[in-house]
């Protein structure tokens, strides 16, 4: 039996959040979004999705309320943009567009959140 405090509790849920494969991230929010009728592409990088994307093209592609477009590239904590990924991230907030690198789960609520 442990005799775990809320803090400690979510230390180690912060820690976990930060060490999840890209993929635990990418489901956790599509299934945010869905839950909460937000529209978003999502895809997994697959034989299916080459040719069809944009090469550097985000992994997820959210439609907020209030005309709000996010573009989220996932990435693990230290893992940097390929160039590809960098010359459209510069592409879409030269036009205006809201993207955002995204690491945590907990990252991703802010930004979901933020009016």
């Amino acid at each position: 039996m442990n005799n775990w405090t809320e803090a400690d509790y979510r230390r180690l849920q912060a820690k976990k959040d930060d060490t999840e494969p890209e993929s635990v991230l990418q489901s956790k929010i599509v299934a945010y979004c869905k839950g909460r009728g937000f529209p978003c592409l999502s895809f997994r990088k697959s034989r299916k999705a080459k040719g069809f994307l944009l090469k550097g093209w985000c992994d997820v592609t959210i439609l907020f309320p209030k005309g709000r477009v996010v573009f989220l590239e996932l990435k693990k904590p230290k893992e940097v943009l390929k160039k590809e990924q960098a010359e459209l991230m510069q592409q879409a907030l030269c036009l205006g567009h809201r993207w955002e690198k995204v690491t945590t789960f907990k990252r991703f609520l802010e930004i979901a959140e933020d009016g």
